[in-house]
C-alpha cells in the first residue's frame, strides 16, 4: 500500500509540474486566408495602406496584424510596412496609415513610468496632424494600459482623449 502511494504521489507530482500554465502568446494565424467575395479593386490595383512599424508597434504586418494585412490584400488593396518616422514626403505614398499599439520603446510593459510616455515626438504629432487636415486618412487604435497612454498625446491632436 505504501508502495502505492509512493508511486501515485510521483505521478500526481510530475503531473503538477507538466502542466504548470505557460504565459500566453499572440501570435498570427498563418493558415486564415479571409474571403472577399467582391473585392474593391482588382489584386494589387487598390489604394496603398500603410501599416505604422517606427514606433515600436505592438502589432505588425509579419505578426500580429498579419491577417489584417492579407485581407486587406484580398480586396485589392496594396499594404505595406512604414518603418519610418513620420515625414511629410513618405506619407504622400499613403491612401490611408494605420497606427495599431505604438509604443514608446521595446521595454517590458510593466517597467514603463506612469503616465506613460508618447511614443510620437511634438514633430511627428504636427505632421501628422497637418496631414490630415489636407486630407490623409489616420486610423489611430490603442489597447489597454501602456498603449493608450503611448497614444495619448497623438489622440489629444484629434481632439479623442484617451487614458493610461
Amino acid at each position: 500500500m505504501i508502495r502505492l502511494a509512493s508511486c501515485l504521489a510521483v505521478v500526481v507530482a510530475a503531473a503538477a509540474a507538466t502542466s504548470a500554465p505557460l504565459p500566453g502568446q499572440q501570435l498570427p494565424d498563418t493558415a486564415f486566408r479571409p474571403l472577399v467575395k467582391r473585392p474593391a479593386y482588382a489584386p494589387g490595383k487598390g489604394r496603398t495602406v500603410c501599416l505604422d512599424e517606427a514606433h515600436h508597434n505592438f502589432h505588425t504586418l509579419d505578426n500580429r496584424f498579419r491577417a489584417f494585412g492579407d485581407l486587406l490584400r484580398r480586396d485589392g488593396y496594396i499594404v505595406k510596412p512604414s518603418k519610418r518616422q513620420f515625414t511629410a514626403s513618405y506619407r504622400a505614398t499613403c491612401f490611408v496609415l494605420v497606427i495599431s499599439n505604438a509604443q514608446p520603446n521595446n521595454d517590458e510593459w510593466n517597467t514603463y513610468p506612469s503616465p506613460t510616455p508618447s511614443a510620437f515626438s511634438d514633430d511627428e504629432i504636427a505632421r501628422l496632424k497637418k496631414w490630415v487636415d489636407r486630407g490623409g486618412r489616420l486610423l489611430l487604435i490603442a489597447d489597454h494600459m501602456p498603449l493608450a497612454g503611448a497614444a495619448q498625446k497623438l489622440a489629444a491632436a484629434f481632439g479623442v482623449a484617451f487614458t493610461d
